[in-house]
């Protein structure tokens, strides 16, 4: 498991966003029910954890199980 704050910065599929630390970049995938009506633009700052999916010849990309608002 995996905690990680920062902002998302781009959705790129249904699921699929970009999500930002200030210092790299990562896909995130956050289901319909992870996000339980919460609304989040870029200018958020919110928190996730997750898990990290590394699989062979694949960039890593976390699969999100909760994602709060921190500001």
């Amino acid at each position: 498991m995996v905690t990680l704050g920062g902002s998302i910065t781009q959705q790129i599929g249904s699921d699929d966003y970009f999500f930002t630390d200030g210092s790299a970049q990562i896909k995130v995938e956050i289901k319909d029910r992870v996000w339980n009506g919460l609304n989040v633009g870029p200018q958020d700052k919110i928190k996730i954890s997750g898990k990290l999916d590394n699989e062979a010849f694949e960039k890593a990309d976390i699969e999100v199980y909760s994602i709060e608002k921190v500001n």
